[in-house]
């Protein structure tokens, strides 16, 4: 499904969000070609997302002696 040619259309907005407050949803992969984005959540009106592409380095595990 497309939300928007290069923005999404704010009539969308209300559903989607209401689609991350799901207990069950663990997200959207979305995207435009050569470029996808893993939709997580939002914050007020702005979309959080996280690029399946790029790596960053793990934080060691603390263990508590």
């Amino acid at each position: 499904m497309r939300l928007g040619l290069s923005d999404i259309n704010p009539v969308y907005i209300p559903g989607l969000k209401a689609s991350f407050t799901l207990p069950a949803s663990l997200g959207v992969i979305g995207g435009r070609p050569n470029h996808a984005l893993y939709f997580l959540g939002f914050v007020e009106d702005e979309l959080v997302f996280l690029d399946p592409h790029t790596t960053q380095p793990a934080t060691p595990e603390q263990v508590e002696e």
